[in-house]
């Protein structure tokens, strides 16, 4: 009889993440290596039937049975036939097919009931039915339908009567095609052998002969670190030297894109151009099979050339493949950018004589600013220590800043020296004057005007103010004041003094109404002349 041959993989490679298809041999009725489906362990493929002259059917199995170890078994007839007797003969066999028990059963009543249990090696069992029948025949073919072997623990009342047919061997496998695809990743491998240990060939007379199966051709092993599809076929043979191949492709693969590395963000200046040879310069390609791609990378988006003096955001877009086709694309932002500050010219040192009137303006006027990019860039002053001191002698820094339209800034520092130009003078100190710090201010033309008279001057009298300490000012203290008249120069200390509580002034009663006022018209003269003079 022609034989088949099941494969069997079930191969799963963990460590490499390739799930091997469970490749199973499709069910026939006669494959006699798996327990059955249902209750029933006789198979009618499974048995031949021969008759004698004396009437006598024998209905012996072709192949084995394979039955469970150290199992209690029952076979009995269930269905009506005039049987006169019957011999059943039970043959145990271990892994190896070698017979290791006979059981005999004798009944002469036409019930046919017979139990065995199986011996602990029992894998294995053939049947010999002999029966003698008046009325009708019971052939291979139909055996099942009269005769039932099953496990003793089974209770048939569970079971219909059409249950007691053989259903069938116990087995979910698939006939194997005859070639399969396994796929590899680059970088990880199988072992050949260890594919072998997981097929399993069947022979529908020689049943498992998968001790039998041998490495025809290995076109892989060797070659495991080059990618490409390598056949490696198995092949088995029968007893009756009946052969069959099983081609496994092993498809060594690269789905490993490559890696670009580059820059996320390159700043130019827009007076800058970069050529199409610095920004590849600036990417490399790497890959874990073709290792150094960077020679293969492409230019696919590139707007940047045609919007380089235009200040913006330009993207960039790199790709690199791999042999496999593995594609990997990259895109680099040019950052077209004003990072210049404006520039800002003039003299950092200016000396400015403190009897002259210098201003802020003046000295910004002295300043001129560019920038490369932005008009009417805007001076600022960002310090300015010089305004408040312009005609003490000293050195004063006045800080400038401008800022593009870009937000770059620059710092100009003016250092302004104040410098003595008064040449030696003479000058008439007449005195101090005292002021409350709770009066309103006075200011200093106002203060003048009224001590004028005791400089000798009149209403009509010139004088130009030549520096002023005390401008208005209720601060505690003295504070100079210098002026000049007719060629003269005069000093007057402004002293801003706390009020102070005055007495009450005690009268004296047994002087006169007269007395009085001429005393105090006295004090208050001579209280007038002493905070003048």
């Amino acid at each position: 009889m022609k034989r088949k041959v099941f494969l069997f993989f079930s191969f799963i490679i963990f460590t490499v993440l390739i799930a091997f298809s469970v490749i199973i041999p499709k069910a026939a009725t006669y494959d006699w290596e798996f327990y059955p489906s249902g209750i029933n362990y006789l198979d009618p493929n499974n048995f031949v039937t021969t008759t004698n002259s004396n009437d006598i059917t024998t209905t012996k199995t072709y192949r084995y049975i394979k039955v469970k170890p150290l199992t209690a078994y029952k076979f009995k007839k269930y269905n009506e036939v005039n049987i006169t007797w019957s011999g059943i003969y039970s043959y145990e066999y271990n892994e190896n097919k070698e017979l290791t028990r006979t059981n005999t059963f004798f009944d002469f009543s036409g019930g046919v009931d017979f139990s065995f249990t199986t011996q602990e090696d029992t894998i294995y069992l053939v049947m010999d039915i002999r029966y003698e029948i008046s009325t009708e025949n019971v052939y291979a073919q139909n055996i099942d339908e009269y005769f039932i072997l099953y496990e003793a623990a089974t209770d048939l009342s569970n079971y219909e009567i059409e249950q007691y047919l053989y259903e069938g061997p116990l087995n979910t496998f698939e006939e194997a095609d005859v070639s399969t695809t396994i796929r590899v990743p680059y970088g990880s491998s199988i072992n050949v052998e260890t594919l072998k240990s997981q097929i399993k060939a069947y022979d529908n007379y020689n049943g498992d002969i998968t001790n039998s199966v041998i490495i025809d051709l290995n076109e892989y092993t060797g070659n495991e670190s080059i990618v490409n599809k390598y056949d490696v076929i198995f092949k088995v043979s029968d007893t009756n030297n009946n052969n069959t191949e099983f081609k496994v492709i092993v498809d060594v693969f690269d789905d490993v894109s490559p890696v670009l590395t580059a820059p996320n963000t390159i700043y130019v200046h827009p007076s800058e151009i970069l050529s199409d040879e610095y920004l590849l310069s600036k990417v490399t390609a790497t890959d874990n099979y073709d290792l150094d791609l960077t020679n293969s990378i492409e230019l696919i988006n590139d707007v940047y050339p045609t919007s380089s003096t235009i200040i913006g955001i330009y993207p960039v877009t790199y790709r690199v493949s791999d042999s496999s086709n593995n594609i990997t694309e990259f895109t680099m932002n040019i950052n077209v950018r004003d990072n210049i500050a404006p520039v800002i010219e003039g003299n950092n040192v200016i000396d400015i004589g403190n009897l002259e009137e210098f201003t802020i303006e003046q000295i910004k006027e002295t300043l001129t600013v560019t920038d490369d990019i932005d008009e009417n860039i805007i001076l600022e002053v960002y310090q300015d220590n010089y305004s408040l001191n312009q005609h003490k002698v000293g050195s004063y820094d006045v800080v400038f800043f401008a800022k593009d339209n870009s937000n770059n800034y620059a710092y100009f520092t003016v250092t302004i020296n104040v410098v003595d130009s008064e040449s030696p003078v003479f000058v008439l100190d007449n005195g101090i004057i005292n002021i409350s710090s709770s009066a309103n201010p006075m200011s200093t033309n106002d203060i003048l005007l009224l001590s004028s008279k005791y400089y000798g001057f009149n209403e009509d009298s010139k004088y130009t103010i030549v520096f002023d300490e005390y401008k208005k000012n209720n601060d505690l203290g003295k504070h100079d004041v210098l002026f000049e008249s007719s060629g003269k120069k005069y000093k007057l200390n402004i002293n801003v003094v706390e009020d102070k509580k005055i007495e009450p002034t005690i009268v004296d009663s047994s002087s006169s109404k007269i007395l009085v006022f001429f005393r105090n018209i006295r004090s208050f003269i001579s209280n007038f002349w002493s905070s003048i003079f």
